[in-house]
C-alpha cells in the first residue's frame, strides 16, 4: 500500500476501491467508496458566510433569533 495514501482520503479511497475490485472484496470496495465520498465532500467549497462578528467582554451574553426556519 502507498504510504502516503493513509494521509489523503482521495488516494486511500482510490487504492482501497481498486484493490477491492481486483480481489472481489465488497467490504474493501465499500470502504474505498466511503473514503472517496468523504474526500469529495471535503473538496466542495463551504457556502457558510460570516454575518456578524463581535468580541464579547466577560459576563456578556448573546441572544440569537431566527426569523425564518432553516
Amino acid at each position: 500500500m502507498n504510504p502516503l495514501a493513509s494521509m489523503n482520503p482521495l488516494a486511500s479511497g482510490l487504492v482501497r476501491t481498486f484493490r477491492g475490485l481486483r480481489t472481489g472484496d465488497p467490504q474493501l470496495i465499500l470502504m474505498g467508496a466511503a473514503l472517496l465520498a468523504f474526500a469529495w465532500l471535503r473538496s466542495r467549497p463551504s457556502e457558510k458566510v460570516l454575518i456578524y462578528k463581535k468580541t464579547l467582554k466577560e459576563g456578556q451574553a448573546v441572544n440569537v433569533r431566527f426569523d425564518q426556519p432553516s
